[in-house]
């Protein structure tokens, strides 16, 4: 009986964590498509000059953020994640510095126009999504349909 008692209370723990999880999930959302909106408006240089304080912030902090992931997961070598960090902060931001992400780029002599836009919020979160969904429900398949963001209702995710 105490055993049964103790599993239910442990269960009722895991859903009350579960949803608050989720209710971040969504929130994390609704900010990151604030973001997004606003960011739709902003000229190149002021992209720039936000992305490059992020990548410089994140490279700052990659042992940090290395060390929390292998605590928090259990998984990896901190080291390793710093490593990663670091090319992911300014590595990422190097790499993609010169590429069309605002306005319009026109090529008369090929007679191309190529216009930039916005990979939006919701695919950024896929991968994620899929991973945590496979750690919390390893017996069922993970496919893109089943995700955390669609479970907190987001249907266009």
């Amino acid at each position: 009986m105490a055993a049964a008692l103790q599993q239910g209370r442990s269960q009722l723990g895991d859903s009350i964590r579960q949803r608050s999880a989720e209710e971040h999930a969504k929130t994390m959302l609704e900010r990151a498509r604030w973001a997004a909106a606003a960011f739709a408006n902003y000229d190149r240089d002021r992209t720039l000059k936000i992305a490059h304080a992020v990548a410089d912030a994140g490279f700052a902090k990659a042992g940090h953020y290395g060390d929390w992931a292998v605590k928090e997961t259990g998984f990896g070598v901190a080291e390793h994640k710093k490593i990663k960090n670091e090319l992911c902060s300014r590595g990422i931001y190097e790499h993609y510095k010169d590429e069309l992400f605002v306005g319009k780029r026109i090529d008369y002599d090929s007679k191309i126009v190529e216009i930039a836009r916005p990979a939006g919020v919701d695919g950024l979160f896929q991968d994620h999504v899929r991973a945590a969904d496979a750690q919390r429900h390893p017996d069922q398949p993970a496919s893109p349909g089943q995700g955390l963001l669609r479970r907190c209702g987001e249907d266009d995710a």
